[in-house]
């Protein structure tokens, strides 16, 4: 299956991206998380704060992270200007590569998208030239709906095959990119051995030792 540039999806408006994950190794790696006693909520929705859930078997590194959109995009909300379309259009375009969170530090692994969530503001903005406009009222309503999200949230998985060997950590570079992000809940299994930390812009290592 061909999965299309989320910049390509962004700039049309068709933002909304969802790759389930295919692959055994991706499966035990979720598995894994949801076995972890300190398994965190993702559910919550903070802003300033993010998830990061991180897996190393061997030479091979999972990576899933969580954020409200307005850490993000600095908004939740439809975008209502062409600068904040292409501010989406970025975000999107800065999840395709991981730099964003890891800078150049696995640039010389395999890397490959396993699953990748943004959100939608398309949902019945194209349907406006079909309604009766005998119920103006109605429909009005449910635009206002459509518009005032509550809540706006991203999420993207990566894999990463290393031929060499692993530095003994990596710093998470998120916080540089976003300076929205106050805090990453990670949470962690290495060498089938669990944990949770907290990071911040100035604690931003995370070990893989």
């Amino acid at each position: 299956m061909q999965i299309l540039s989320l910049l390509t999806l962004a700039k049309a408006g068709l933002v909304s991206r969802s790759c389930k994950p295919q692959n055994l190794a991706t499966i035990a790696f979720l598995v894994s998380l949801w076995s972890v006693p300190t398994v965190l909520a993702q559910s919550a929705h903070e802003h300033g704060v993010a998830e990061l859930n991180f897996v190393r078997e061997g030479q091979v590194v999972q990576i899933e992270f969580f954020s409200p959109g307005a850490n993000l995009l600095g908004f939740e909300r439809m975008p209502a200007t062409s600068e904040e379309w292409m501010l989406l259009a970025a975000v999107a375009e800065d999840l395709e590569t991981a730099i964003w969170l890891l800078g150049e530090q696995l640039n010389g692994c395999d890397m490959r998208i396993e699953g990748v969530e943004i959100p939608s503001f398309t949902a019945g903005a194209d349907d406006h030239d079909d309604h009766d406009h005998g119920d103006a009222h109605e429909d009005h309503e449910d635009h206002d709906e459509a518009e005032n999200i509550d809540h706006v949230d991203f999420r993207v998985q990566y894999t990463f095959e290393c031929a060499d060997s692993l530095p003994s950590q990596l710093e998470v570079t998120a916080f540089a990119h976003f300076p929205a992000i106050e805090r990453i809940n990670t949470q962690w299994i290495i060498a089938g051995r669990p944990g949770f930390n907290e990071l911040t812009v100035n604690a931003s290592a995370l070990s893989l030792e």
